[in-house]
């Protein structure tokens, strides 16, 4: 009866260690899971910071009294003419007011029903104030989301960019404060605070976009659609080329209350959707989504 006894509670005993064992190993897995849609989260973010300033600089173009000629040695009606020639409108309605050289000026991007650019399908409205010539130092920029949608992902809030002219490098830069909540299609909802430095490398001396390069750097904070805290800090510059949909070099430093702290890598330079994650001392490869 004793033997019995005892190898039953033998048993019990065994269960009850393979069952917490099993109980722990299914709640670290539901953690790595949700650490990949925190870390897909963000790098979706970098993303829309880039898409969104150069949408709106971009369709600037369209104006030829907000985006003057950069340099005085380039003829500006000539100049702007290209660049307007040059502004890929096909996927949008572009309307600025007043006409002239009057200040500030409205200027409305409508997606309407939706169309698809930059491997994203955008609808509704982009509204942006400007309180002066794109290039001038100390122009304010207002940006606000009607009925705005990225791939059925509603964004709503506020964009403040301020021209800041050039920097020690002679490139013109950026500051642009960011207070946003996206909401997907099921009701999650991601809200985010940033400010990033944004430095317009190349491109800037051509009409066309398709040779630009942007460096951003800057912090983010905010609360997941999983409802898990997180803040973000630019190790090395992100790089965006806008001959490519994606991000192709820089890191950030991406820190979730309870979790180990990430690095996110886009890479050497290479234009993939690609990019590693490293914690703990592993690295995993990552496949980014629009």
């Amino acid at each position: 009866m004793k033997k019995i006894l005892y190898t039953s509670a033998f048993v019990l005993f065994t269960f009850g260690i393979v069952n917490l064992s099993s109980c722990k190993k299914s709640i670290q897995e539901d953690e790595e899971t949700k650490d990949l849609v925190t870390l897909a989260e963000n790098s979706q973010l970098d993303e829309s910071v880039t898409d969104n300033f150069t949408e709106i600089m971009g369709s600037s173009m369209l104006d030829l009294n907000l985006f003057e000629a950069p340099t005085q040695t380039v003829n500006s009606q000539s100049f702007n003419q290209e660049f307007a020639a040059n502004a890929d409108s096909s996927c949008r309605v572009v309307t600025i007011t007043p006409t002239g050289n009057v200040f500030p000026k409205t200027m409305t991007i409508d997606y309407g029903s939706g169309c698809g650019a930059a491997g994203n399908v955008r609808k509704g409205k982009i509204v942006s104030v400007i309180s002066g010539p794109m290039r001038k130092s100390g122009t304010v920029i207002e940006t606000r989301f009607v009925d705005f949608y990225v791939n059925n992902n509603k964004i709503t809030g506020t964009k403040r960019i301020v021209i800041n002219g050039l920097n020690e490098n002679l490139n013109l830069n950026f500051t642009v404060n960011i207070n946003q909540t996206v909401t997907s299609a099921t009701g999650a909802t991601r809200t985010y605070n940033s400010v990033y430095m944004i430095e317009w490398r190349q491109g800037i001396l051509t009409p066309s976009k398709a040779d630009d390069v942007y460096a951003i750097r800057g912090t983010e904070s905010g609360r997941d659609s999983q409802g898990r805290n997180f803040s973000s800090t630019t190790l090395s510059p992100l790089i965006k080329k806008m001959n490519c949909d994606f991000i192709v070099a820089g890191k950030n430093q991406i820190n979730v209350t309870g979790r180990p702290q990430f690095i996110l890598d886009y890479g050497d330079g290479q234009c993939d959707n690609k990019a590693t994650v490293t914690a703990n001392g592993q690295t995993k490869e990552i496949v980014l989504k629009k």
